[in-house]
């Protein structure tokens, strides 16, 4: 299986990127995309990613800086609100989910006392607003399902307020009413450089706030914006270099994203150790950690329920243990 998924992710998805940017005409941005992706971990190559990142912030803020500056002087009189919305998303419907996923949604709704709102295919007109032409680029294939899910959520947040939370986060305890006390919310950890843009100082997986917040009412205009004007996708990872657009230029955000408090600081820890020999302490150690309230995992990656002797693993306890 490791074999399979470096071949995935050194040979194909490299030269997708490649073929996706020359074919429209990016040449310098496929090649750069292309030597980063396939040597990730390579030093020489580790600055290959700062340059791809500087090259698209520098792209997207030029063409979109006209929907920032709406933003600039934004002001709105953000309240808490007790019974602010939790949105959860599986196009398919709960009853389609892998028994992952099922799991995940179960343990989010059991979580708190908000409503829970399980967004799909039949019911989101209900709740989101998305441009025709988003919904005519999506039917064709133009926007994938990752793409629409990152539209979608901030519509939701935009409109409605509350809190995003991806369908494949596990939420074990009681969250605390302070996540939605607060103006903004993200699963924050302490800056570090990396490749991701967004350095860790937010992610699109844990995404909240009061209705009427500045980030994601500039978020859901710029995603509107770009849809409006593009065929394509920049890259995978749109909604953080919106993000780092957002907390570059709108005093405001940065300000709310800086004071947020550091969280959720084991966030990765279960997913890591999802394959090796079950171990209570070790389980116990993450679940009960304390600044930790979700921890996100995925429904494509190949976890086994049994070492390859027989033991049981992390993730059989999970799906059949009481947790």
């Amino acid at each position: 299986m490791r074999i399979v998924s470096l071949f995935k992710n050194r040979v194909i998805l490299p030269f997708n990127i490649l073929f996706q940017s020359l074919s429209h005409k990016e040449a310098r941005l496929g090649f750069i995309g292309f030597f980063a992706v396939a040597f990730k971990g390579v030093p020489v190559f580790d600055n290959l990613y700062k340059k791809k990142n500087k090259i698209i912030l520098e792209r997207l803020k030029k063409e979109f800086d006209y929907v920032i500056d709406e933003f600039k002087e934004y002001s709105f009189d953000t309240e808490y609100d007790e019974n602010a919305p939790v949105w959860v998303s599986w196009m398919q419907g709960y009853d389609k989910a892998p028994d992952i996923v099922k799991k995940c949604i179960d343990s989010i709704k059991a979580s708190t006392k908000h409503p829970v709102y399980i967004v799909t295919s039949e019911n989101l007109n209900e709740y989101a607003d998305i441009p025709d032409y988003i919904s005519e680029k999506y039917a064709s294939g133009i926007i994938t399902n990752a793409q629409f899910s990152d539209i979608l959520r901030m519509s939701l947040l935009s409109k409605h307020g509350g809190i995003w939370i991806d369908a494949t986060v596990f939420a074990p305890k009681k969250l605390p009413e302070s996540i939605f006390e607060g103006e903004f919310y993200t699963c924050k950890r302490k800056q570090r450089e990396c490749a991701y843009v967004s350095q860790y100082r937010w992610t699109s997986f844990i995404n909240g706030g009061q209705k009427g917040c500045v980030v994601q009412q500039a978020m859901n205009r710029l995603f509107s914006e770009y849809w409006r004007k593009k065929d394509y996708l920049i890259d995978y990872l749109l909604v953080d270099y919106f993000m780092c657009l957002v907390y570059d230029n709108i005093p405001k955000a940065k300000k709310l994203i800086d004071e947020l408090d550091y969280n959720n600081s084991k966030v990765d820890d279960l997913q890591e150790i999802m394959n090796l020999k079950f171990d209570k302490n070790t389980y116990d150690d993450i679940i009960s950690a304390q600044d930790t309230y979700f921890y996100k995992l995925s429904w494509r990656m190949d976890f086994a329920e049994k070492t390859s002797d027989g033991e049981q693993t992390f993730f059989g306890y999970f799906m059949n243990g009481k947790n």
